[in-house]
């Protein structure tokens, strides 16, 4: 249980930024107006704005018109909206393919890897991401900060696919291709990687020391109570679980969840996976009653979702479990099912996905 678990943790590491210079060219309002909401966490604003941006956008710019779809793409994968992002990017991407832009093809690839990993299209992740890598290498000078990206990216990837000495070998690299100066989103995310992988290991002092130097980078660029400082603090509460430190795992995930409250449904899916991990070290503390809250908040935000989120039927399975134990068969049972169908339903469209 605690590799599905840690999966968790390691697919909220997965987000990155939108590209706002694109949106200048059209209006210096807008660009501050999509700044304040993205800086804010407000990425249900940010996706209007970038829709209106994209409308405003001339028939014959093609170019503009790629790097908006992007920015929307970034926006929807940070709503945990995956389709939607798939098609963004997927648009963006044959754009920049037609015109010969290796630098934003490998950009597009990068983000669409990401996405596939997360959805669980390992096979698709892999291929597309070293698709990106050697088109980003390909170039006589590479850019170095989109390296680093493709190469955290990758590295996600293999640590999906259970091949823990590459995934750390990419994020070590990824880290030194970014200056120690540079307090980006990117060079928390590497650092938070790192940890979980410190975390997989055994080496919990180790990933201690990155999981908290990712925290501290993410605070000193978005504030105390941005909905990406999540990322890292879900990492802390897991890594103080496993040290049986379940007083300090409970203030990070607590404070994690007190981040996303104000936000309602709009990091729902993302408020389960925390709920379910609060409760999880609830059960181990011994407070059987808190975790069986915890756990019954997080079911019920599961079930409204697990068509869109199969990680969304771990939760279930879980609570599932607590009510056969507590002699609640007949419910325990109804709740199983309906994760078991779920679970068909998102085997058939992986399947889909690999004919």
């Amino acid at each position: 249980m605690v590799r599905a678990l840690s999966v968790f943790i390691l697919s909220f590491v997965l987000q990155w930024t939108v590209s706002l210079p694109a949106i200048a060219q059209q209006s210096p309002d807008l660009l501050q107006q999509v700044r304040d909401a993205y800086r804010n966490g407000r990425f249900d604003i940010t996706r209007k704005l970038l829709i209106e941006a994209l409308e405003r956008v001339p028939a014959n710019d093609d170019a503009l018109r790629a790097q908006v779809l992007a920015d929307l793409g970034d926006v929807y994968t940070n709503e945990d909206d995956y389709p939607k992002a798939e098609q963004a990017y997927r648009k963006s991407l044959e754009i920049y393919r037609s015109a010969g832009h290796k630098t934003k093809t490998a950009m597009l690839l990068r983000s669409m890897a990401a996405l596939y990993s997360t959805q669980r299209r390992d096979d698709e992740a892999l291929r597309v991401s070293k698709e990106a890598l050697k088109i980003a290498k390909s170039s006589p000078r590479p850019d170095e900060a989109l390296l680093s990206q493709v190469m955290n990216t990758m590295g996600v990837v293999y640590y999906r696919l259970h091949d823990l000495k590459r995934a750390e070998k990419l994020f070590n690299e990824a880290l030194k291709l970014i200056p120690s100066a540079d307090l980006g989103y990117n060079r928390a995310d590497i650092f938070n990687n790192l940890g979980v992988i410190y975390y997989e290991k055994h080496d919990f002092s180790r990933a201690e020391q990155s999981l908290l130097q990712g925290l501290h980078i993410g605070e000193t660029q978005s504030g105390a109570a941005h909905p990406d400082l999540i990322f890292s603090l879900a990492s802390l509460g897991m890594l103080y679980n496993a040290t049986g430190d379940y007083a300090t795992s409970e203030q990070h995930y607590g404070r994690a969840i007190s981040i996303l409250r104000p936000y309602g449904k709009m990091f729902e899916t993302r408020m389960a996976r925390l709920l379910y991990a609060l409760g999880r070290t609830f059960y181990a503390a011994g407070r059987t009653s808190e975790g069986e809250a915890a756990l019954l908040e997080a079911t019920t935000i599961a079930r409204r979702n697990v068509s869109e989120h199969s990680d969304m039927a771990a939760i279930m399975e879980e609570y599932a479990g607590r009510l056969k134990r507590s002699g609640k068969l007949q419910e325990a049972e109804e709740l199983r099912v309906e994760a078991k169908r779920a679970r068909v339903r998102t085997s058939l469209v992986i399947n889909a996905h690999h004919p």
